[in-house]
């Protein structure tokens, strides 16, 4: 919605990326968060299509790394990406843990190298895109102390990567807004090297993925204070009126009843299982007979404890776990045809496990 009217995603990327990118019709080159989703980049990336000759996509960390010798430490709101030269993408969540608490949670300074995630890093490059907050001076201090030769990225040295990695493309061929072969441009136009990690805040749910682009089949669902993982191309609707809670349906493009439904409430302080099992075990007896069974104040899915019960009605039955994150009560609802739960087991393991607090 803009100004309460209707408008493409597609047009509306393309509107910006004219207004940023100035009269440089040569050579785009957007840089992505390196989070981000392969449906969401394709979206962008096709966008700008007609706004250049060339448009050029890079991922943050790929374009500073490129030297093979630097580890980036990439930050966002609400994650940490961790780019070494010799292992995987490593995508986890910031929240408070990247404070005081991230030394003693083994993700930073010496835990940090124990866990494998710096292993054998010589250079440490810390990229906090405009609008993010940094990491604190204390940490920085701690990976020094352990002996790691940290500096901090900026605009500049992002231009100065992507101008550098570019040559190494010359002499492909690709196909220019005209339709004919066009030989890769090297220099970059000033001003037309665009980063978006500082938008997208309001992008449609299910389109953001914590894994690396490169498993498009899943992805997390931020919903207020709750993340949860679910398939990428089914529907998010919110769901406010009817029987039944405020919550997130995930829906199945099956046409049938299979469903994800995602509900949370905040507590003042944090819980515990046997407490939010109390509490369920009220509210089914309350509630008519019929509509609820097998409240099982023990049970798990996936492996994760969780206070488990099914909901009965015409035409559907949902398998409900709810699970705890702090203060946070998150219940997943697995809905599925009567007598058909496997149509729906891995989507619901994967979303049960998934869940998380977003802080």
């Amino acid at each position: 919605m803009l100004d309460d009217r209707l408008v493409e995603v597609r047009r509306l990327w393309s509107e910006l990326l004219e207004a940023v990118s100035g009269e440089c019709t040569e050579a785009l080159v957007l840089i992505f968060p390196t989070w981000w989703s392969s449906t969401r980049v394709e979206l962008i990336a096709d966008a700008a299509g007609g706004l250049a000759a060339e448009v050029v996509v890079l991922q943050r960390a790929s374009a500073l790394g490129a030297d093979r010798a630097t580890t980036v430490v990439e930050l966002s709101e609400e994650f940490v990406v961790i780019a070494t030269p010799a292992a995987e993408v490593k995508v986890l969540p910031r929240g408070e843990r990247d404070s005081a608490g991230y030394l003693s949670a083994g993700f930073l300074g010496a835990g940090f190298l124990a866990a494998g995630f710096l292993a054998g890093a010589t250079d440490v490059l810390i990229d906090v895109p405009a609008e993010v907050s940094p990491l604190s001076p204390a940490l920085t201090a701690r990976l020094r102390a352990d002996g790691l030769p940290v500096a901090y990225s900026d605009r500049h040295r992002m231009v100065r990567s992507v101008s550098a990695g570019l040559p190494d493309h010359a002499g492909r061929e690709s196909v220019g807004r005209e339709g004919l072969p066009r030989r890769r441009v090297a220099a970059v136009c000033t001003g037309a090297v665009v980063s978006l990690a500082a938008v997208g805040g309001g992008w449609a749910a299910q389109t953001l993925s914590v894994q690396p682009p490169a498993d498009p089949s899943t992805a997390l669902l931020v919903e207020g204070r709750v993340a949860v993982r679910v398939p990428a191309q089914w529907a998010v609707e919110r769901i406010t009126s009817g029987p039944g809670s405020a919550r997130v349906r995930v829906s199945a493009p099956t046409g049938d009843s299979t469903a994800l439904h995602l509900t949370q409430s905040v507590g003042a302080t944090s819980t515990t299982i046997a407490e939010v099992a109390e509490t369920l075990r009220q509210a089914v007896e309350a509630e008519p007979p019929g509509g609820f069974a097998d409240v099982d104040p023990a049970g798990s899915v996936g492996g994760r404890p969780a206070v488990t019960y099914r909901e009965l009605r015409a035409g559907s039955e949902t398998r409900w776990a709810v699970v705890i994150d702090g203060a946070i009560r998150v219940a997943i609802g697995c809905q599925s045809p009567p007598g058909r739960p496997e149509v729906i087991h891995d989507a619901c393991v994967r979303a049960v496990q998934s869940a998380h607090a977003v802080r």
